[in-house]
Protein backbone atom coordinates (compact mmCIF):
# COMPACT_ATOMS: atom_id res chain seq x y z
CA UNK A 1 0.00 0.00 0.00
CA UNK A 2 1.21 3.38 -1.07
CA UNK A 3 -0.18 6.80 0.19
CA UNK A 4 0.83 10.10 -0.62
CA UNK A 5 0.08 13.36 -0.06
CA UNK A 6 -2.22 14.96 -2.34
CA UNK A 7 -1.35 17.23 -5.34
CA UNK A 8 -3.95 19.32 -7.44
CA UNK A 9 -1.94 18.02 -10.34
CA UNK A 10 -3.30 14.83 -9.42
CA UNK A 11 -6.51 15.14 -8.26
CA UNK A 12 -7.44 16.94 -11.96
CA UNK A 13 -6.99 13.22 -13.35
CA UNK A 14 -8.79 11.55 -10.91
CA UNK A 15 -12.25 11.73 -12.92
CA UNK A 16 -10.45 10.43 -15.73
CA UNK A 17 -9.93 7.02 -13.28
CA UNK A 18 -13.80 6.58 -12.64
CA UNK A 19 -14.07 4.47 -15.92
CA UNK A 20 -17.38 3.14 -14.61
CA UNK A 21 -18.80 6.72 -15.34
CA UNK A 22 -18.99 6.29 -19.11
CA UNK A 23 -20.46 2.30 -19.23
CA UNK A 24 -23.14 3.41 -17.00
CA UNK A 25 -23.96 6.36 -19.34
CA UNK A 26 -23.92 8.72 -16.46
CA UNK A 27 -23.68 12.27 -18.00
CA UNK A 28 -26.66 10.93 -19.72
CA UNK A 29 -28.42 9.83 -16.56
CA UNK A 30 -27.08 13.30 -15.15
CA UNK A 31 -28.59 15.22 -17.64
CA UNK A 32 -32.25 14.15 -15.96
CA UNK A 33 -31.96 13.59 -12.17
CA UNK A 34 -28.83 13.98 -10.07
CA UNK A 35 -30.45 12.87 -6.80
CA UNK A 36 -31.88 16.07 -5.18
CA UNK A 37 -34.15 15.74 -2.46
CA UNK A 38 -33.27 11.82 -1.91
CA UNK A 39 -31.24 10.68 1.48
CA UNK A 40 -28.86 7.77 1.22
CA UNK A 41 -27.80 6.36 4.49
CA UNK A 42 -24.47 4.39 4.49
CA UNK A 43 -24.18 2.66 7.54
CA UNK A 44 -20.22 1.99 7.21
CA UNK A 45 -17.10 3.47 8.69
CA UNK A 46 -18.74 6.82 8.89
CA UNK A 47 -17.97 9.37 6.68
CA UNK A 48 -15.45 12.60 6.06
CA UNK A 49 -17.98 15.48 5.44
CA UNK A 50 -14.65 17.54 4.88
CA UNK A 51 -13.22 15.85 1.86
CA UNK A 52 -13.50 18.46 -0.90
CA UNK A 53 -15.48 15.89 -2.81
CA UNK A 54 -18.25 15.49 -0.24
CA UNK A 55 -18.44 19.29 1.17
CA UNK A 56 -22.41 20.00 1.89
CA UNK A 57 -23.98 16.42 0.66
CA UNK A 58 -23.30 14.92 4.17
CA UNK A 59 -25.80 15.39 7.34
CA UNK A 60 -25.35 15.05 10.77
CA UNK A 61 -25.66 11.43 11.55
CA UNK A 62 -24.65 9.14 14.30
CA UNK A 63 -21.47 7.30 15.88
CA UNK A 64 -22.82 4.55 17.23
CA UNK A 65 -18.87 3.08 17.46
CA UNK A 66 -18.87 4.12 21.56
CA UNK A 67 -18.35 8.05 20.76
CA UNK A 68 -20.50 11.06 20.59
CA UNK A 69 -20.17 12.11 17.17
CA UNK A 70 -22.57 12.50 13.96
CA UNK A 71 -20.65 10.05 11.77
CA UNK A 72 -18.58 12.62 10.16
CA UNK A 73 -15.39 11.19 11.35
CA UNK A 74 -13.92 8.32 9.17
CA UNK A 75 -10.42 7.13 10.04
CA UNK A 76 -10.85 3.76 8.41
CA UNK A 77 -11.84 5.37 5.00
CA UNK A 78 -14.21 2.79 3.26
CA UNK A 79 -17.70 4.98 4.10
CA UNK A 80 -16.28 7.70 2.78
CA UNK A 81 -15.30 5.95 -0.20
CA UNK A 82 -19.02 4.36 -0.58
CA UNK A 83 -20.54 8.64 0.15
CA UNK A 84 -18.27 9.33 -2.93
CA UNK A 85 -19.29 6.47 -5.73
CA UNK A 86 -23.05 7.85 -4.88
CA UNK A 87 -22.57 11.46 -4.24
CA UNK A 88 -19.58 12.90 -4.76
CA UNK A 89 -19.58 16.06 -6.69
CA UNK A 90 -16.05 16.91 -6.99
CA UNK A 91 -13.92 19.84 -6.89
CA UNK A 92 -12.69 22.84 -9.02
CA UNK A 93 -12.95 22.33 -12.60
CA UNK A 94 -14.10 18.69 -12.96
CA UNK A 95 -11.45 17.64 -10.26
CA UNK A 96 -11.85 14.78 -7.98
CA UNK A 97 -14.76 12.10 -7.82
CA UNK A 98 -17.97 12.51 -9.39
CA UNK A 99 -20.70 10.46 -7.48
CA UNK A 100 -23.66 9.15 -9.66
CA UNK A 101 -25.88 10.98 -7.81
CA UNK A 102 -24.15 14.38 -7.19
CA UNK A 103 -27.11 16.16 -5.59
CA UNK A 104 -28.21 12.90 -3.09
CA UNK A 105 -27.48 13.69 0.43
CA UNK A 106 -25.52 11.35 2.71
CA UNK A 107 -26.75 10.48 6.31
CA UNK A 108 -23.32 8.55 7.99
CA UNK A 109 -24.26 6.01 10.02
CA UNK A 110 -20.86 5.24 11.69
CA UNK A 111 -20.83 1.58 12.87
CA UNK A 112 -17.26 -0.48 13.73
CA UNK A 113 -15.30 -2.11 10.93
CA UNK A 114 -15.77 -5.97 11.81
CA UNK A 115 -18.74 -4.40 13.60
CA UNK A 116 -21.22 -7.28 14.70
CA UNK A 117 -24.65 -7.73 13.26
CA UNK A 118 -26.02 -6.03 16.59
CA UNK A 119 -24.43 -2.64 15.38
CA UNK A 120 -25.94 -2.95 11.42
CA UNK A 121 -29.48 -3.86 12.93
CA UNK A 122 -29.08 -0.50 15.33
CA UNK A 123 -27.75 1.33 12.63
CA UNK A 124 -30.61 0.22 9.72
CA UNK A 125 -33.03 1.49 12.72
CA UNK A 126 -31.40 4.43 13.27
CA UNK A 127 -30.97 5.84 9.53
CA UNK A 128 -34.89 4.88 8.75
CA UNK A 129 -36.28 6.69 11.99
CA UNK A 130 -34.24 9.69 10.78
CA UNK A 131 -35.38 9.82 6.97
CA UNK A 132 -33.42 8.07 4.80
CA UNK A 133 -35.34 6.78 1.93
CA UNK A 134 -32.32 4.41 0.85
CA UNK A 135 -30.09 2.49 3.07
CA UNK A 136 -26.37 1.57 1.72
CA UNK A 137 -25.35 -1.40 3.19
CA UNK A 138 -21.52 -2.27 1.59
CA UNK A 139 -21.23 -5.12 3.91
CA UNK A 140 -21.93 -8.31 4.88
CA UNK A 141 -23.39 -10.06 7.95
CA UNK A 142 -23.95 -13.50 9.45
CA UNK A 143 -28.08 -14.23 9.21
CA UNK A 144 -28.76 -12.63 12.46
CA UNK A 145 -32.17 -12.38 14.28
CA UNK A 146 -31.25 -8.10 15.11
CA UNK A 147 -30.36 -7.48 11.16
CA UNK A 148 -32.90 -9.82 9.85
CA UNK A 149 -35.50 -8.02 11.93
CA UNK A 150 -34.10 -4.36 11.42
CA UNK A 151 -34.79 -5.26 7.75
CA UNK A 152 -38.14 -6.25 7.73
CA UNK A 153 -38.54 -2.91 9.48
CA UNK A 154 -36.44 -0.41 7.22
CA UNK A 155 -38.95 -2.46 4.39
CA UNK A 156 -41.93 -2.03 6.28
CA UNK A 157 -41.22 1.43 6.44
CA UNK A 158 -41.07 2.14 3.00
CA UNK A 159 -37.17 2.28 2.43
CA UNK A 160 -34.94 0.52 0.00
CA UNK A 161 -32.02 -1.45 1.27
CA UNK A 162 -29.30 -1.98 -0.89
CA UNK A 163 -26.65 -4.60 -0.05
CA UNK A 164 -23.61 -6.19 -1.53
CA UNK A 165 -23.60 -9.99 -1.67
CA UNK A 166 -19.68 -10.16 -0.52
CA UNK A 167 -16.42 -11.35 -1.64
CA UNK A 168 -15.54 -14.48 -1.37
CA UNK A 169 -16.69 -15.58 -4.42
CA UNK A 170 -19.26 -18.08 -2.57
CA UNK A 171 -22.82 -17.48 -1.60
CA UNK A 172 -25.14 -14.45 -0.43
CA UNK A 173 -24.58 -13.12 2.54
CA UNK A 174 -26.84 -11.30 4.99
CA UNK A 175 -28.50 -8.36 4.79
CA UNK A 176 -28.48 -9.41 0.95
CA UNK A 177 -29.85 -13.03 1.09
CA UNK A 178 -33.14 -11.28 2.64
CA UNK A 179 -36.30 -11.08 0.83
CA UNK A 180 -37.36 -7.59 -0.43
CA UNK A 181 -33.43 -6.74 -0.27
CA UNK A 182 -31.86 -5.50 -3.32
CA UNK A 183 -28.56 -8.08 -3.42
CA UNK A 184 -25.73 -6.60 -5.31
CA UNK A 185 -22.80 -8.19 -7.29
CA UNK A 186 -20.27 -7.10 -8.75
CA UNK A 187 -18.95 -6.83 -12.19
CA UNK A 188 -15.27 -6.55 -13.97
CA UNK A 189 -14.42 -3.84 -16.62
CA UNK A 190 -15.66 -6.05 -19.30
CA UNK A 191 -19.07 -6.44 -17.85
CA UNK A 192 -18.31 -10.16 -16.34
CA UNK A 193 -18.84 -11.45 -13.39
CA UNK A 194 -16.29 -10.18 -11.05
CA UNK A 195 -14.24 -13.56 -10.15
CA UNK A 196 -14.31 -12.64 -6.24
CA UNK A 197 -18.17 -12.01 -6.54
CA UNK A 198 -20.62 -13.46 -4.02
CA UNK A 199 -23.50 -15.06 -6.10
CA UNK A 200 -26.65 -17.00 -5.66
CA UNK A 201 -30.61 -16.82 -6.44
CA UNK A 202 -31.09 -13.95 -4.31
CA UNK A 203 -28.93 -11.77 -6.42
CA UNK A 204 -30.60 -8.64 -7.69
CA UNK A 205 -28.64 -6.40 -9.91
CA UNK A 206 -25.33 -6.27 -10.76
CA UNK A 207 -22.71 -3.44 -11.00
CA UNK A 208 -18.96 -2.38 -11.55
CA UNK A 209 -16.62 -3.68 -8.88
CA UNK A 210 -13.46 -3.38 -10.32
CA UNK A 211 -10.69 -0.72 -9.92
CA UNK A 212 -13.35 1.82 -8.80
CA UNK A 213 -11.58 5.06 -7.70
CA UNK A 214 -13.11 6.72 -5.00
CA UNK A 215 -12.49 9.53 -2.02
CA UNK A 216 -10.94 8.27 1.26
CA UNK A 217 -10.61 9.85 3.89
CA UNK A 218 -7.38 12.19 4.74
CA UNK A 219 -8.24 14.31 1.21
CA UNK A 220 -7.21 11.55 -0.23
CA UNK A 221 -8.40 9.11 -2.94
CA UNK A 222 -8.04 5.30 -3.71
CA UNK A 223 -8.79 2.36 -6.22
CA UNK A 224 -10.85 -0.85 -4.90
CA UNK A 225 -12.42 -3.93 -6.18
CA UNK A 226 -15.16 -5.16 -4.11
CA UNK A 227 -19.29 -5.54 -4.52
CA UNK A 228 -19.05 -3.03 -1.99
CA UNK A 229 -18.72 -0.06 -4.70
CA UNK A 230 -21.56 -2.08 -6.78
CA UNK A 231 -23.80 -1.48 -4.18
CA UNK A 232 -23.49 2.36 -3.98
CA UNK A 233 -23.43 2.42 -7.58
CA UNK A 234 -26.51 0.99 -7.21
CA UNK A 235 -28.06 3.17 -4.38
CA UNK A 236 -27.06 6.19 -5.83
CA UNK A 237 -29.61 4.59 -8.95
CA UNK A 238 -32.15 4.33 -6.84
CA UNK A 239 -31.67 8.20 -5.72
CA UNK A 240 -31.60 9.16 -9.39
CA UNK A 241 -35.13 7.51 -9.79
CA UNK A 242 -36.30 8.33 -6.91
CA UNK A 243 -35.55 12.39 -7.38
CA UNK A 244 -37.37 12.30 -11.34
CA UNK A 245 -40.20 10.16 -10.21
CA UNK A 246 -41.04 11.48 -6.17
CA UNK A 247 -44.63 9.83 -6.72
CA UNK A 248 -43.42 6.29 -6.52
CA UNK A 249 -43.03 3.97 -3.28
CA UNK A 250 -40.35 1.92 -2.45
CA UNK A 251 -41.71 -0.95 -4.86
CA UNK A 252 -42.00 0.58 -7.71
CA UNK A 253 -38.64 2.43 -7.61
CA UNK A 254 -37.56 -1.50 -7.22
CA UNK A 255 -39.24 -2.37 -9.85
CA UNK A 256 -37.96 0.02 -12.22
CA UNK A 257 -34.45 -0.50 -11.42
CA UNK A 258 -35.12 -4.51 -12.13
CA UNK A 259 -37.19 -3.65 -14.96
CA UNK A 260 -34.30 -1.81 -16.83
CA UNK A 261 -31.51 -3.41 -15.89
CA UNK A 262 -29.45 -5.10 -19.25
CA UNK A 263 -29.93 -8.88 -19.06
CA UNK A 264 -26.39 -10.56 -18.82
CA UNK A 265 -25.51 -14.78 -18.66
CA UNK A 266 -29.11 -17.04 -18.88
CA UNK A 267 -32.19 -15.20 -19.97
CA UNK A 268 -33.78 -13.48 -17.19
CA UNK A 269 -32.71 -13.94 -13.75
CA UNK A 270 -29.82 -16.00 -12.55
CA UNK A 271 -27.40 -16.16 -9.94
CA UNK A 272 -24.54 -14.54 -10.84
CA UNK A 273 -26.43 -11.39 -12.19
CA UNK A 274 -29.61 -11.20 -11.05
CA UNK A 275 -31.87 -9.07 -13.36
CA UNK A 276 -29.13 -7.63 -15.20
CA UNK A 277 -26.37 -5.11 -15.14
CA UNK A 278 -28.04 -1.80 -13.80
CA UNK A 279 -28.86 0.95 -16.46
CA UNK A 280 -29.53 4.66 -15.03
CA UNK A 281 -30.11 5.84 -17.89
CA UNK A 282 -32.76 3.35 -19.12
CA UNK A 283 -34.17 3.33 -15.47
CA UNK A 284 -34.97 7.33 -15.71
CA UNK A 285 -36.45 7.11 -19.72
CA UNK A 286 -38.22 4.13 -20.08
CA UNK A 287 -41.85 2.93 -19.65
CA UNK A 288 -42.49 0.46 -16.49
CA UNK A 289 -45.84 -0.92 -15.27
CA UNK A 290 -46.58 0.30 -11.69
CA UNK A 291 -46.52 -2.78 -9.08
CA UNK A 292 -48.14 -2.89 -5.99
CA UNK A 293 -45.97 -5.11 -4.13
CA UNK A 294 -42.09 -5.51 -3.61
CA UNK A 295 -40.79 -7.23 -6.66
CA UNK A 296 -38.57 -8.93 -5.03
CA UNK A 297 -40.54 -10.29 -2.38
CA UNK A 298 -42.51 -12.66 -4.49
CA UNK A 299 -39.21 -13.65 -6.56
CA UNK A 300 -37.80 -14.74 -3.73
CA UNK A 301 -40.48 -16.86 -2.11
CA UNK A 302 -40.93 -18.67 -5.53
CA UNK A 303 -37.17 -20.41 -5.23
CA UNK A 304 -34.96 -21.62 -2.72
CA UNK A 305 -32.76 -19.90 -1.03
CA UNK A 306 -28.96 -20.50 -1.49
CA UNK A 307 -26.96 -22.26 1.14
CA UNK A 308 -26.58 -19.87 4.46
CA UNK A 309 -23.44 -18.74 4.90
CA UNK A 310 -21.40 -19.31 8.63
CA UNK A 311 -23.86 -18.31 10.86
CA UNK A 312 -21.05 -17.67 13.84
CA UNK A 313 -19.52 -14.66 12.98
CA UNK A 314 -20.14 -11.86 10.56
CA UNK A 315 -18.96 -13.19 7.16
CA UNK A 316 -17.39 -9.31 5.99
CA UNK A 317 -16.74 -6.16 6.95
CA UNK A 318 -16.11 -2.96 5.00
CA UNK A 319 -12.26 -4.09 4.90
CA UNK A 320 -13.47 -6.51 2.74
CA UNK A 321 -12.75 -4.67 -0.28
CA UNK A 322 -9.01 -2.67 0.64
CA UNK A 323 -7.43 -5.69 2.81
CA UNK A 324 -3.92 -6.04 1.83
CA UNK A 325 -5.06 -10.17 1.34
CA UNK A 326 -7.07 -9.35 -1.56
CA UNK A 327 -3.85 -7.46 -3.36
CA UNK A 328 -6.48 -5.33 -5.15
CA UNK A 329 -6.09 -2.03 -3.20
CA UNK A 330 -4.29 0.52 -4.45
CA UNK A 331 -3.84 4.21 -3.27
CA UNK A 332 -3.43 6.73 -5.88
CA UNK A 333 -3.41 9.90 -4.16
CA UNK A 334 -1.10 13.04 -4.69
CA UNK A 335 0.92 11.73 -7.29
CA UNK A 336 0.62 9.49 -10.70
CA UNK A 337 1.54 6.00 -10.27
CA UNK A 338 4.91 6.05 -12.83
CA UNK A 339 6.02 8.22 -10.36
CA UNK A 340 5.89 6.01 -7.76
CA UNK A 341 6.43 3.10 -9.60
CA UNK A 342 9.74 5.20 -10.19
CA UNK A 343 10.18 5.57 -6.71
CA UNK A 344 9.95 2.03 -5.76
CA UNK A 345 12.79 0.82 -8.71
CA UNK A 346 15.17 3.54 -6.89
CA UNK A 347 14.76 1.69 -3.68
CA UNK A 348 14.69 -1.93 -5.07
CA UNK A 349 17.96 -0.70 -7.10
CA UNK A 350 19.59 -0.01 -3.85
CA UNK A 351 18.72 -2.65 -1.69
CA UNK A 352 20.50 -5.01 -4.58
CA UNK A 353 23.69 -2.91 -4.19
CA UNK A 354 23.99 -2.91 -1.49
CA UNK A 355 23.23 -7.00 -0.95
CA UNK A 356 26.05 -7.71 -3.68
CA UNK A 357 28.72 -5.80 -2.28
CA UNK A 358 27.93 -7.22 1.23
CA UNK A 359 28.19 -10.52 -0.55
CA UNK A 360 31.69 -9.39 -2.54
CA UNK A 361 33.04 -8.35 1.23
CA UNK A 362 32.43 -11.51 3.13
CA UNK A 363 34.01 -13.28 -0.29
Amino acid sequence: MVILTATPAWADGVRDKQWHLPVLHAAEAQAISQGDGIIVAVIDSGVEATHPDLVGNVLPGVDLTGGTGDGSTDTHGHGTAMASDIAGHGHGDASGVLGLAPKAKILPVRIATGASGGDLGTGMHWAVDHGAKILNVSRTSADLSSVREATDYALAKGAIVVAGTGNEGATVGAPAMYPGVIAVSGLDKAGALWASSNRGRETVLAAPAVDITSARNGNRYAMADGTSDATALVSATAALIWSQYRQLDANNVINRLISTADDKGVPGRDDQYGFGAVNPYRALTENVPSVSTNPLVAQTSSSTPSAVPDLGTPTGNPADDYGPSRGTYLAIIGVPIAVVLGVLGVVVAVFVRRRRRAARAQS
